[in-house]
């Protein structure tokens, strides 16, 4: 069978419109999501491990809540609830008003991009675009009701607790400014958090060994959820947190991140520099923004230290980093021998052979490798990402590279690059989780035509760690006060300046 048959009869469209669906057709989506999850997603074992769970063992549960189900709202939430807890952010359910734009806007850079790939073109089709359309205002109404930070309060995870750091209205007299929060429902805390899986994604804290959520958002653990808490001066008292629809927090204000997509920096006595990259999309990435590089490059060339800064950077395209910063910085040709390992199932090597990986690596050459991917449900292959110089600049700063838990997807493989390489030395706290890879691939359900993602291969540095399960180490581990945002950039200049 060759690739366009493949695509034929792995990426269907039943006839069928969605607002005709029926419970069976609801578990038929699901037992073919199912199946597809069990033949080609790379993460089960690596999250058994870390979480205690393997997510196949959940399925009788989610069978059963399909067929209780009694609405469309109900049966949203047990897909969500499903894909959520299989714990990678890159896998999820697409929201329409956002892949209606971003796939199918002429001239736009997925047009570009992705529509060269004969999967990608079967999948972003006329049917999924009819479909969606139809879902748009039911997934968009139903994801702003299981989602968002619309509290009086925001409750951040810090050095191994949940502290309250801002709020609204009367919140410092009500609650207090850096209060912990100890118990939820009667649960502690840290438990309450391991069991919500399937409403939030969790991250991993090296440090402290142990699962956490960036911020609580309190509904996830019921409308009226009960929470302990412990003011400085040591008053414990219950409390339940008023909500508000014109409560929110971007991103950027939560975490106290610059909003701009480049900060810069320079401290000409000390012939010092920095950059900050807000994040690698590819669409933000053209020939200004080249050429903006490149003119900030040659300003700071023959100053001793620059510092590169991807903290609060959740990816994009690994082109971005390749083109825009080692290209024209490096002064030889760099490269990084990443490993890339896939199941076995049809669907993702589909994708692999459409763009991903070709040359397949004799498992007897491989040590210290998850030991999963060493059995006959996986193949591992070469993913390494060669880099050679532009030759431009003759650039002499050294440079150190900033990252932090958020720091995710291509700018994982950037900080791994530069490890690996020795272009960078790194500062802070281990990274989120996976990176490498060719990027995400989709999944349409056959039935009600809902688009998910998820990311096909499980990357592996060259010394046989799964990057999502180890992280990127840095290799200064310096673990900042949460939303001081310049300490970090003080310690690394006073740790050059010594």
């Amino acid at each position: 069978m060759n690739l366009d048959q493949e695509i034929e009869s792995l990426i269907r469209f039943n006839d069928i419109h969605p607002k005709d669906m029926t419970k069976e057709k609801w578990l038929e989506d699901f037992n073919s999501f199912y199946e597809i999850m069990k033949e080609n997603f790379p993460y089960l074992y690596v999250k058994e491990r870390m979480l205690g769970y393997n997510w196949l063992d959940l399925k009788d549960n989610y069978i059963k809540r399909i067929e209780e189900a009694k609405d469309v709202k109900e049966y949203l939430e047990i897909f969500f609830d499903a894909i959520t807890a299989l714990q990678d952010s890159h896998t999820s359910i697409q929201l329409p008003h956002w892949f209606l734009d971003y796939f199918f806007k002429e001239g736009g850079y997925a047009q570009s991009y992705f529509m060269k790939f004969p999967t990608y073109k079967r999948i972003f089709s006329e049917e999924l675009k009819k479909a969606s359309e139809y879902w748009n205002p039911i997934i968009k109404e139903f994801y702003e009701e299981r989602t968002g930070i619309d509290y009086d309060i925001l409750i951040l995870y810090s050095k191994g607790e949940y502290r309250i750091f801002d709020g609204h209205g009367s919140w410092k007299q009500k609650y207090g400014r850096g209060t912990v929060i100890k118990t939820v429902n009667g649960t502690p805390i840290d438990e309450a958090v391991k069991e919500s899986y399937e409403k939030d994604y969790l991250f991993w804290d090296v440090k402290r060994k142990k699962p956490y959520l960036l911020y609580i958002d309190p509904k996830i653990f019921g409308s009226k959820a009960k929470f302990i808490i412990e003011k400085n001066e040591g008053e414990i008292k219950e409390v339940i947190f008023d909500t508000s629809k014109d409560y929110n927090y971007t991103f950027a204000q939560a975490f106290n991140y610059p909003s701009e997509l480049f900060t810069t920096k320079i401290w000409r006595g000390n012939k010092l520099a920095y950059i900050r990259f807000a994040n690698f999309e590819g669409d933000c990435y053209d020939n200004e923004t080249t050429e903006y590089l490149k003119a900030f490059y040659e300003k700071v060339k023959d100053f001793d230290h620059l510092i590169i800064d991807i903290r609060g950077n959740s990816g994009g395209m690994k082109e971005s980093w390749m083109n825009n910063i080692i290209a024209p910085l490096a002064k030889k040709k760099l490269t990084s021998k990443m490993r890339a390992a896939y199941q076995k199932g049809k669907y993702v090597n589909m994708f692999r052979k459409d763009r991903g990986y070709k040359l397949e690596l004799d498992k007897n050459d491989l040590t210290n490798f998850p030991p999963e991917t060493l059995t006959d449900d996986y193949n591992v292959y070469d993913a390494s990402i060669t880099v050679e110089p532009l030759g431009e600049i003759e650039f002499n700063a050294k440079i150190s590279l900033l990252v932090d838990n958020i720091t995710y997807s291509a700018s994982i493989a950037f900080t791994l690059f530069c490890k690996e390489t020795g272009f960078a030395k790194v500062y802070g706290t281990p990274t989120k989780g996976e990176g490498i890879g060719s990027g995400t691939i989709f999944y349409v359900l056959p039935n009600s035509k809902i688009l998910m993602r998820f990311f096909p291969e499980l990357g592996i540095d060259s010394k046989g760690n799964a990057c999502e399960e180890a992280k990127i180490q840095p290799d200064v581990y310096y673990e900042s006060e949460l939303r001081n945002f310049d300490e970090l950039i003080n310690f690394v200049i006073d740790d050059f300046l010594k």
